[in-house]
């Protein structure tokens, strides 16, 4: 009896993936000539949605796998390329939700974004909940930056986390031998207290990293006066009233309205054709990578993770 019920569980498990399989086809071949990049090559209204969802970062994360939408900054950085070479398409919104992320994938997708205006494309920003960090850092290069009141944006600046777990290893009994070619090899350990050269050291690169960002948002943002833009670009978080206030963003409007803005900046009339990604089966990939990468069980924890430069706000 015990191996009849394996085997008829089993048959109901394949049964459920077939179907699940079976509507997701249904539903993406439906939509395939709206969606796809290379759809409706002659038409000329085009405007391309890319959604930067979730932590931003060259690692598939949780988002990605049950959210379906967050998106490694190598699929974002071929989707701007592969938009950046079609002619059909006039403008591009970048549709974001995100609390920034790590500092060179931010730094790839920033710019492919650029490039996007050498291809005169225009670029349109818009922010749903949360445009922050490294977010924000993505959304400077843009013709207009358009975010709901109560959007959360700014958070200017560069963190980086380095746990001491020290005390802990003592009191357990743990103590871990070092074998290393230079004095700073091991700086960032979380075996012992941080000194103050390697102190001032991480400093120094938090610093230069952080000037990195200052410039990327001086050189988008050109309507905020320098001495205004210092006092702004301290770490802290702006509602969307107040970063319109303030001059960090354009416009205070929802999505729909960002697609009106964007088919009016490129000159589109009439309702213009949007091109979304077309990937039906994306997230049983991101589910397959992300338990095979462990990030899974990794990603929010800050003991397991690396230690990265982040444009990112995490309070």
């Amino acid at each position: 009896m015990k191996k009849e019920n394996l085997i008829g569980g089993g048959i109901i498990i394949l049964c459920s993936v077939a179907i699940i399989i079976g509507i997701c086809f249904v539903f993406t071949q439906g939509t395939k000539e709206q969606k796809g990049i290379t759809a409706t090559i002659g038409l000329q209204k085009k405007i391309a949605v890319v959604r930067i969802y979730g932590e931003i970062s060259f690692q598939n994360s949780t988002e990605e796998v049950w959210g379906g939408s967050a998106k490694s900054a190598d699929r974002i950085v071929k989707r701007l390329s592969a938009i950046k070479h079609d002619r059909s398409i006039k403008a591009v919104i970048l549709r974001i939700n995100s609390p920034g992320g790590t500092v060179a994938a931010t730094q790839e997708i920033y710019n492919q974004i650029k490039e996007l205006k050498k291809y005169n494309k225009k670029v349109i920003v818009s922010i749903g909940d949360i445009g922050a960090s490294g977010a924000y850092y993505l959304a400077c290069p843009a013709d207009k930056i358009i975010a709901n009141e109560g959007s959360l944006i700014g958070s200017i600046g560069v963190i980086m986390h380095l746990p001491e777990v020290s005390g802990l290893l003592e009191k357990v009994g743990v103590n871990l031998r070092v074998i290393k070619s230079g004095q700073h090899k091991d700086i960032g350990s979380i075996a012992r207290p941080m000194s103050e050269d390697e102190r001032v050291i991480l400093q120094g690169v938090i610093d230069n990293a952080y000037q990195q960002f200052y410039q990327a948002v001086k050189n988008g943002r050109q309507n905020i006066p320098e001495d205004k833009l210092k006092g702004l670009a301290d770490g802290r978080i702006f509602t969307g009233q107040q970063a319109k206030k303030a001059g960090l963003i354009d416009e205070i409007g929802d999505y729909q309205q960002t697609i009106a803005i964007a088919a009016q900046l490129a000159g589109i009339k009439g309702e213009p054709t949007i091109v979304e990604e077309d990937e039906p089966f994306q997230w049983l990939k991101g589910l397959i990578e992300g338990f095979s990468s462990g990030t899974i069980l990794s990603k929010n924890s800050l003991f397991l993770k690396s230690p990265c430069l982040e444009y990112c706000w995490r309070p």
